[in-house]
């Protein structure tokens, strides 16, 4: 089964992305329900229960701070996203337990194209390089199950790790 570790978002906060609407007629926004925060893929794994114990003891007390919205590639625009910061102490020990992470980040839209007008995309981002999405302090991460299906993939958390 496909997995990943992440941080589920405050309905407040899905509420403020929500007006955040700027790329709505130009491509596939993420469903409120999969709304999360990525810290680490996994991939493709047989025993979940082995992950959750690995993790289990993971204690960081950290609060996230999303703003901004930006791309991973400016050439290659896949995914644009939501600044992740606050979070590298979780990041650090989640590192001990063994797991790469990724770059922390909330996707907003996914690109399943080439754009045409890439400069005008970029320049709309950099518009909102500093726009406030809002401030939380996770109790939990996750483990995640991606499940890809029509119209967009589903989310299903498998276990919720106390991280406070």
């Amino acid at each position: 089964m496909r997995t990943f570790i992440g941080i589920e978002i405050p309905e407040r906060i899905k509420e403020r992305i929500k007006e955040f609407n700027e790329f709505d007629n130009m491509f596939k926004r993420t469903v409120d329900e999969n709304l999360h925060i990525t810290l680490s893929f996994l991939g493709e794994v047989e025993n979940v229960n082995e992950i959750y114990k690995q993790l289990k003891g993971i204690k960081s007390n950290v609060c996230v701070n999303l703003k901004g919205v930006n791309v991973f590639i400016p050439e290659f625009i896949r995914i644009i996203y939501i600044n992740v910061d606050g979070l590298e102490p979780l990041l650090d020990e989640i590192r001990k337990k063994g797991f790469k992470t990724t770059d922390p980040h909330l996707t907003i839209y996914r690109v399943n194209f080439k754009p045409k007008d890439k400069k005008q995309i970029l320049e709309t981002i950099q518009k909102y390089k500093n726009t406030e999405f809002g401030k939380f302090c996770p109790k939990t991460i996750n483990i995640y199950e991606s499940i890809l299906e029509k119209p967009h993939a589903r989310y299903k958390i498998l276990y919720k790790v106390d991280i406070v």
